[in-house]
């Protein structure tokens, strides 16, 4: 057990002791390209994801836009 905790290193650090060159710079520049990636995620959240997760339960109802909406469940889909 002794063995186990003096050769276990933490990620930060080199045999030496000193911290990796690079890691500070690797992890700035990860966040970065998060940065670059969110607003494409977000609008193919909004305008892909979000429409498919709305639609799912209007298909469910039989709604023409001037009448209240009323279920029928599966009937859409096997009218088709």
């Amino acid at each position: 057990m002794a063995m186990y905790f003096a050769k276990k290193r933490s990620a930060a650090s080199r045999g030496n002791g000193r911290p990796r060159a690079g890691s500070a710079k690797k992890r700035r520049d990860t966040l970065v390209a998060y940065a670059f990636m969110l607003p494409a995620l977000a609008v193919v959240l909004v305008f892909v994801i979000y429409p498919i997760l709305y639609s799912l339960p209007l298909g469910l109802f039989n709604y023409t836009g001037m009448t209240a909406p009323k279920f029928v469940g599966l009937d859409n889909f096997r009218k088709a």
